[in-house]
Protein backbone atom coordinates (compact mmCIF):
# COMPACT_ATOMS: atom_id res chain seq x y z
CA UNK A 1 0.00 0.00 0.00
CA UNK A 2 2.76 1.87 0.36
CA UNK A 3 2.42 3.79 -3.18
CA UNK A 4 -1.28 3.75 -3.08
CA UNK A 5 -1.33 5.40 -0.18
CA UNK A 6 1.98 7.73 -0.77
CA UNK A 7 0.34 11.26 -0.53
CA UNK A 8 -0.83 10.30 3.04
CA UNK A 9 2.54 9.15 3.67
CA UNK A 10 5.07 11.73 2.10
CA UNK A 11 5.20 14.61 3.90
CA UNK A 12 3.49 13.70 6.98
CA UNK A 13 5.83 11.26 8.82
CA UNK A 14 9.53 11.59 9.91
CA UNK A 15 10.55 8.57 9.21
CA UNK A 16 8.96 5.00 7.70
CA UNK A 17 10.78 1.81 8.18
CA UNK A 18 10.18 -0.97 5.84
CA UNK A 19 11.15 -4.35 6.88
CA UNK A 20 13.46 -6.60 4.88
CA UNK A 21 13.04 -10.29 5.92
CA UNK A 22 15.09 -13.08 4.68
CA UNK A 23 13.79 -15.30 2.21
CA UNK A 24 10.53 -13.33 2.04
CA UNK A 25 9.26 -14.31 -1.53
CA UNK A 26 7.92 -11.25 -2.16
CA UNK A 27 11.32 -9.52 -2.01
CA UNK A 28 11.57 -8.48 -5.50
CA UNK A 29 8.12 -7.28 -5.72
CA UNK A 30 8.36 -5.13 -2.35
CA UNK A 31 11.91 -3.73 -3.44
CA UNK A 32 10.29 -2.57 -6.74
CA UNK A 33 7.46 -1.00 -4.82
CA UNK A 34 9.49 0.78 -2.39
CA UNK A 35 11.43 2.32 -5.99
CA UNK A 36 8.39 3.75 -7.04
CA UNK A 37 7.43 5.24 -3.81
CA UNK A 38 11.24 6.74 -3.56
CA UNK A 39 10.43 8.62 -6.87
CA UNK A 40 7.20 9.98 -5.98
CA UNK A 41 8.79 11.36 -2.52
CA UNK A 42 11.42 12.55 -4.02
CA UNK A 43 13.72 14.71 -1.46
CA UNK A 44 10.43 14.99 1.16
CA UNK A 45 10.22 13.78 4.16
CA UNK A 46 9.66 10.54 5.46
CA UNK A 47 13.13 9.54 5.99
CA UNK A 48 13.28 5.79 4.81
CA UNK A 49 14.86 3.03 6.77
CA UNK A 50 15.29 0.00 5.93
CA UNK A 51 15.13 -2.85 8.94
CA UNK A 52 17.02 -5.55 7.35
CA UNK A 53 16.10 -8.99 9.58
CA UNK A 54 18.66 -12.02 9.30
CA UNK A 55 20.58 -12.90 6.17
CA UNK A 56 18.94 -10.17 3.69
CA UNK A 57 21.27 -9.77 0.67
CA UNK A 58 21.00 -5.77 1.22
CA UNK A 59 23.22 -4.79 -1.87
CA UNK A 60 20.35 -3.70 -3.71
CA UNK A 61 19.14 -1.87 -0.47
CA UNK A 62 22.12 0.21 -0.11
CA UNK A 63 21.82 1.64 -3.71
CA UNK A 64 18.35 2.86 -2.52
CA UNK A 65 18.53 7.00 -0.71
CA UNK A 66 17.59 5.76 2.65
CA UNK A 67 19.17 4.10 5.97
CA UNK A 68 19.76 -0.08 6.51
CA UNK A 69 19.11 -1.02 9.90
CA UNK A 70 20.62 -5.09 10.62
CA UNK A 71 18.47 -6.56 13.02
CA UNK A 72 18.74 -9.68 14.00
CA UNK A 73 15.61 -12.42 13.19
CA UNK A 74 13.66 -13.45 15.83
CA UNK A 75 12.09 -16.28 16.81
CA UNK A 76 10.28 -17.52 14.00
CA UNK A 77 7.07 -18.27 16.68
CA UNK A 78 7.66 -14.99 18.49
CA UNK A 79 9.77 -12.32 20.23
CA UNK A 80 11.23 -14.57 23.01
CA UNK A 81 13.84 -17.04 23.99
CA UNK A 82 16.46 -14.37 22.56
CA UNK A 83 20.05 -15.66 22.60
CA UNK A 84 20.74 -13.20 25.13
CA UNK A 85 18.90 -10.93 27.36
CA UNK A 86 16.94 -7.99 25.43
CA UNK A 87 17.48 -4.84 26.81
CA UNK A 88 14.96 -3.37 29.29
CA UNK A 89 14.99 0.54 29.15
CA UNK A 90 15.23 2.31 32.25
CA UNK A 91 11.69 3.74 31.65
CA UNK A 92 10.23 0.34 32.10
CA UNK A 93 7.73 0.75 29.06
CA UNK A 94 8.28 -0.96 26.12
CA UNK A 95 9.24 1.50 23.30
CA UNK A 96 7.94 -0.14 20.75
CA UNK A 97 3.87 1.01 22.17
CA UNK A 98 5.49 4.39 23.06
CA UNK A 99 6.49 5.48 19.11
CA UNK A 100 6.48 2.76 16.74
CA UNK A 101 3.36 0.96 14.97
CA UNK A 102 3.24 -1.11 12.16
CA UNK A 103 0.98 -1.14 9.27
CA UNK A 104 0.96 -4.70 7.29
CA UNK A 105 0.89 -4.41 3.56
CA UNK A 106 -2.91 -4.91 4.12
CA UNK A 107 -3.70 -2.01 6.21
CA UNK A 108 -3.79 -3.58 9.67
CA UNK A 109 -2.32 -1.06 12.22
CA UNK A 110 -0.18 -2.82 15.07
CA UNK A 111 1.07 -1.15 18.56
CA UNK A 112 4.92 -2.78 17.50
CA UNK A 113 6.44 -4.47 15.26
CA UNK A 114 6.79 -7.64 16.34
CA UNK A 115 5.47 -11.27 14.87
CA UNK A 116 1.79 -11.41 15.59
CA UNK A 117 -0.08 -14.10 13.76
CA UNK A 118 -2.72 -13.76 15.41
CA UNK A 119 -3.22 -10.17 15.35
CA UNK A 120 -3.34 -9.53 19.10
CA UNK A 121 -1.65 -6.24 18.91
CA UNK A 122 -3.87 -4.62 15.81
CA UNK A 123 -5.34 -1.17 16.89
CA UNK A 124 -7.06 -0.66 13.69
CA UNK A 125 -7.22 -0.52 9.56
CA UNK A 126 -6.18 2.62 7.78
CA UNK A 127 -8.75 1.13 4.99
CA UNK A 128 -11.89 2.23 7.60
CA UNK A 129 -9.96 4.75 9.94
CA UNK A 130 -7.71 7.70 9.93
CA UNK A 131 -4.37 6.83 11.26
CA UNK A 132 -4.37 9.32 13.27
CA UNK A 133 -7.56 8.40 14.67
CA UNK A 134 -6.42 4.46 15.24
CA UNK A 135 -2.95 5.94 17.16
CA UNK A 136 -4.86 7.55 19.23
CA UNK A 137 -7.76 5.62 20.25
CA UNK A 138 -9.19 3.83 23.13
CA UNK A 139 -7.81 0.24 23.10
CA UNK A 140 -4.03 1.35 22.43
CA UNK A 141 -4.46 4.25 25.41
CA UNK A 142 -5.36 1.15 27.57
CA UNK A 143 -2.34 -0.90 26.78
CA UNK A 144 -0.35 2.05 27.31
CA UNK A 145 -1.62 2.23 30.75
CA UNK A 146 -0.96 -0.95 31.24
CA UNK A 147 2.66 -0.57 30.73
CA UNK A 148 2.75 2.54 32.83
CA UNK A 149 1.66 0.57 35.47
CA UNK A 150 4.34 -2.24 34.54
CA UNK A 151 1.16 -4.73 33.53
CA UNK A 152 2.44 -5.59 30.33
CA UNK A 153 1.19 -9.24 30.86
CA UNK A 154 -2.40 -7.98 30.58
CA UNK A 155 -1.95 -6.66 27.03
CA UNK A 156 -2.68 -9.89 24.76
CA UNK A 157 0.22 -8.97 22.43
CA UNK A 158 2.61 -8.49 25.43
CA UNK A 159 2.29 -10.62 27.57
CA UNK A 160 4.36 -13.24 25.50
CA UNK A 161 6.99 -11.52 24.44
CA UNK A 162 10.03 -10.17 25.65
CA UNK A 163 11.35 -7.23 23.33
CA UNK A 164 11.34 -4.01 24.83
CA UNK A 165 11.57 -1.90 22.12
CA UNK A 166 15.34 -1.90 22.10
CA UNK A 167 17.03 -3.22 18.91
CA UNK A 168 20.34 -5.28 18.85
CA UNK A 169 21.92 -5.22 15.55
CA UNK A 170 23.56 -8.44 13.92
Amino acid sequence: MIVERADEIIDNLDTITISVIENDPEVDEQFELVKKFLEIKGERKPLVIYRCLGDVDMERWEKLNGIIATRILHNPLGSFKYKKPPTVPEIGICLEILNHMAISRLGKVSICVRFDPRGLGVIGDVNSEPLVDIWNGSQRKEWLHYHIQGRRDRVPLCSYCDFWGVPTGL
